[in-house]
């Protein structure tokens, strides 16, 4: 029997008793092996020019256990080829997004919208923004105690775990892992911990490193470096 983890045997002790159902794996040798080397691991890949020479030796070999543990092993090839590929491309969906976000927090700089928004609830205390968007005064109480902690500013964590890396400290969409660096274009740690976090900083243009970035200093941003003097005029 073969299903989608490979062939299977089953077994039942008679008429109308329960039936198991049990991979069927390769019989062991009579002596302990070594792991197997790359060319070895190659002698069993799919859909090579050399594939039907090992169908062919498993057929005269008759050793259905052999076989079946061939075909398992070409199986998980394939879906794991095929798992990668999508993989793939949910990843650049994801960093897709991540780099959307990005530039709406770039944006929203721009747009002055902290200093804004926290303006506007620090004016309107009592007032509820309006007759159309009334707020009670717990629900304001507790807004006020997060706005002005120092301490809080990362979101509220919404998994026990990341899912990718198994971590503790963060969510599976926030994994060094999984994102690229918005800084420098690389992937394996986040933003704030990026080494240079000015590579695309340009000259006349504001730094786009935030003040409380931990490497803010370690590298010179571009943006309050001097052109070079050209043509013998010199900068004073």
């Amino acid at each position: 029997m073969t299903d989608d983890d490979g062939p299977s045997v089953l077994g039942t002790q008679g008429k109308n008793c329960p039936t198991s159902c049990r991979p069927l794996r390769a019989a062991r040798a009579r002596f302990p092996q070594r792991p197997y080397t790359r060319k070895q691991r190659f002698l069993f890949a799919e859909d090579e020019k050399h594939s039907p020479l090992v169908d062919a030796a498993l057929e005269e070999l008759e050793d259905p256990t052999l076989t079946a543990e061939v075909i398992r092993h070409r199986l998980f090839i394939s879906k794991m080829r095929r798992t990668a590929r999508h993989m793939s491309h949910l990843r650049r969906k994801f960093l897709a997004y991540q780099e959307e976000a990005w530039i709406t927090h770039e944006l929203l700089a721009n747009a002055n919208a902290a200093f804004r928004i926290t303006h506007m609830i620090n004016s309107d205390i009592g007032g509820g923004f309006g007759s159309g968007a009334r707020l009670s005064h717990r629900v304001r109480l507790e807004g006020m105690d997060i706005l002005e902690d120092p301490w809080r500013e990362e979101p509220t964590r919404r998994e026990a775990f990341c899912e990718w890396c198994r971590r503790e400290d963060h969510d599976t969409g926030f994994c060094h892992f999984l994102r690229k660096c918005q800084f420098c274009g690389q992937c394996g740690h986040v933003e704030d911990k990026c080494n240079i976090p000015h590579r695309n900083c340009h000259h006349g243009l504001t730094c786009k490193v935030p003040v409380d970035h931990l490497n803010l200093e370690k590298t010179r941003c571009p943006t309050r470096t001097r052109r070079p003097a050209r043509l013998g005029v010199r900068f004073t």
